[in-house]
């Protein structure tokens, strides 16, 4: 969990992605960072990760 203000230029950026997720009951909050290094392809746990958090988006 991170403050906005902190987050809002990376944001900007494009070097970090809010997800919103219109499913979440009672008004709950996710809070879920994914990071890689662009120098490694992503093994398939993590491309099937993305692909459930894309559905979501």
């Amino acid at each position: 969990m991170l403050p906005r203000a902190l987050v809002a230029p990376l944001v900007a950026a494009g070097s970090l992605v809010e997800i919103a997720f219109e499913n979440a009951s009672r008004q709950t909050r996710l809070q879920i960072d994914i990071v890689w290094s662009r120098e490694r392809a992503l093994g398939p746990a993590a491309r099937r990760f993305l692909d459930l958090i894309d559905q979501v988006h």
